[in-house]
């Protein structure tokens, strides 16, 4: 398995995740700081240090990429800037798919090498350990510090939930689709396949609710992201439509779905990514024509709108303050393999947000 090319995933990533529309030039945000060392190849995932780590310790930022490396900074915050320091990295032995980080310092990684593995912060120099395993590859991962779990989600169309003490998982979901993204929020465990939605409780090891969106998107999602209550989700697809669900019945008056990034009638992009602001309540989508913005779902309009320059963003989120918004200026393999610029080159990039950038309008 590790000696399988490169160019075999970026092909499967097409396969699962779909085709969009054409990328576009945008003009820069010049003001926003990028991190030295960034990875050499398509950058696929992030994640910052949840608050109590945050206040135990420097802010951290990690990131996987196609170069089957998992890198971490320290991001300080000053009054108007924002530094940031390269502080380890380590190898993988396939591309890395995705990344989370817990209260305690240990990072879980997963990818094409069909395992997930761990590595602890406070022990330098100490190999990371296999906590997981798939028939296929490791599309997601998530720490629940609730209920002490990992959580991975693959292309085998599987859930599985560990203990990180034990070889064979707690318990085992079928989602009967290969999985294509999945948040995970207290005990709420929300995962997206090509054409729906599956929540589960950790807490009870109980599945709480399917959902095809299908009247508000047509065709494949791409991200999903909880809200900050528990009481729905937000979900964007490759036709570059936004879509806000309720878990209670009695809410489905307020689903909507929306445009977030449509250009006009013809230029249709994917949304790769959905954040959640953890102070105001409003979320950033981002996707493959480089744009940004801020929604709120409340009043059910845009905050801000933000450019990038030149190249697709497959992965943004806000830290644990709110503060800062890091996403990555990298290839999203939205129109496969062939269609990859290395010259484009791949940037992970910092933005300062103020209250006025994402706080709802009234």
């Amino acid at each position: 398995k590790a000696t399988v090319s490169v160019l075999y995933w970026q092909k499967m990533a097409w396969k699962y995740t779909g085709t969009a529309g054409a990328s576009t030039t945008l003009a820069p945000n010049t003001s926003d700081v990028e991190v030295a060392q960034a990875p050499s190849e398509p950058i696929s995932c992030l994640a910052w240090a949840p608050r109590q780590l945050m206040a135990q310790r420097k802010n951290l930022l990690v990131c996987g990429s196609w170069d089957k490396s998992v890198r971490i900074w320290e991001v300080q915050k000053g009054m108007s800037d924002i530094q940031s320091m390269p502080s380890s990295s380590v190898r993988n032995d396939q591309p890395v798919f995705d990344v989370a980080l817990t209260n305690e310092g240990v990072i879980f990684f997963g990818g094409g090498c069909h395992t997930a593995k761990m590595m602890n912060l406070n022990q330098p120099g100490a190999p990371p350990q296999q906590v997981a395993s798939h028939d296929l590859p490791v599309r997601c991962i998530r720490y629940s510090n609730e209920t002490r779990t990992c959580i991975t989600a693959g292309w085998d169309g599987l859930v599985k939930i560990w203990d990180c003490k034990t070889p064979t998982p707690a318990h085992t979901f079928n989602l009967g689709a290969p999985a294509v993204a999945m948040d995970v929020l207290g005990e709420m465990c929300t995962v997206a396949t090509a054409g729906g939605v599956t929540i589960y409780n950790l807490a009870t090891m109980q599945m709480m609710k399917q959902i095809r969106p299908h009247s508000a998107v047509k065709e494949q999602l791409r991200c999903v992201a909880n809200f900050p209550d528990k009481q729905g989700f937000a979900a964007g697809s490759i036709e570059g439509r936004t879509c806000v669900m309720h878990v209670d019945p009695s809410q489905e008056s307020r689903n909507f779905s929306f445009k977030s990034h449509r250009e006009n009638t013809k230029d249709i992009f994917s949304v790769n990514s959905i954040s959640f602001h953890p102070v105001y309540g409003t979320f950033a989508t981002a996707g493959s024509n480089g744009g940004i913005a801020i929604w709120d779902k409340e009043h059910r309009q845009k905050v801000k709108g933000f450019k990038t320059t030149g190249n697709t963003i497959p992965c943004a989120s806000f830290d644990a303050s709110g503060e800062i918004y890091a996403y990555a200026r990298s290839y999203d393999w939205t129109k496969g393999a062939a269609q990859y610029n290395p010259s484009l080159g791949h940037k992970l990039c910092l933005k300062l947000i103020t209250p006025q950038l994402a706080k709802q309008k009234r």
